[in-house]
């Protein structure tokens, strides 16, 4: 019997310090100003439950496990691997002025990179913490929560895909006409959290400190290109973060 302990996962856990409560971490926005699509993103994560890796910094722009497909899912927070970078919303899931007033309070000072930018963020913005994006806006996996996994998403409109360990997973062209990821920019990365920081990856509280990688959810690597890759150098990228 192999008794010798794991290797230890060089990751960050989106915690504070004593593990109680979820944090996040934000680029300032790009100095080149907001990518339009293709965009090609690596994450090599792990979640132990629903939550969102990274998003875009004041738009969604999501890769994380989130909007169940069905009752199960949603009461045991373990939603398939999905990609969106919608700017529209659909059904209101939550109480709207709640969710609003709870977003007010828990924003941190240091949330607002600049009066400017924290003066752009409108009602009609806010509103859509309380909305999922239309299904035909997401593209989604098979891989649910509690392994890591390198996640690679082509943000590309309706030619949007999802890859997990090198294998396809979702692909935008097969959800119908006008479908596909949503037309978001990408502006900045917000990391460990949707862009509202509505959906983060850990909820802090007991049992979430990590322990070889394992428990709460962890990133250990996030890579953004501008462009579509092509599939060579994908797969090359997606090796590499996999021996590593």
């Amino acid at each position: 019997m192999n008794t010798s302990a794991p290797t230890p996962v060089p990751c960050v856990q989106f915690l504070n310090l004593d593990s109680t409560f979820a944090v996040r971490l934000r680029t300032t926005e790009f100095a080149c100003g907001p990518v339009p699509q293709p965009v090609t993103m690596f994450v090599v994560g792990i979640a132990s439950e629903d939550g969102c890796f990274v998003s875009g910094l004041r738009g969604r722009f999501e890769i994380g496990h989130m909007y169940p497909e069905d009752d199960l899912s949603e009461q045991m927070d373990m939603s398939p691997i999905v990609m969106t970078a919608s700017s529209r919303t659909s059904s209101v899931h939550r109480n709207v002025s709640a969710s609003i007033n709870s977003l007010r309070f828990n924003r941190s000072e240091d949330d607002d990179l600049s009066s400017s930018s924290s003066s752009s963020s409108t009602d009609e913005s806010e509103l859509s913490i309380a909305s999922n994006p239309p299904s035909s806006h997401q593209v989604k996996g098979k891989t649910r929560p509690g392994k890591w996994h390198v996640y690679t998403c082509v943000f590309d409109g309706p030619n949007s895909c999802v890859r997990v360990d090198g294998q396809v997973e979702g692909d935008g062209s097969l959800l119908g006409p006008n479908s596909g990821c949503g037309d978001g920019d990408l502006n900045g990365l917000t990391i460990g959290s949707d862009h509202f920081f509505n959906m983060s990856l850990c909820d802090g509280g007991a049992g979430m400190q990590m322990t070889n990688g394992q428990g709460g959810g962890a990133v250990a690597e996030v890579g953004a290109f501008k462009g579509r890759l092509g599939d060579r150098d994908i797969k090359f990228i997606e090796d590499r973060l996999m021996k590593k």
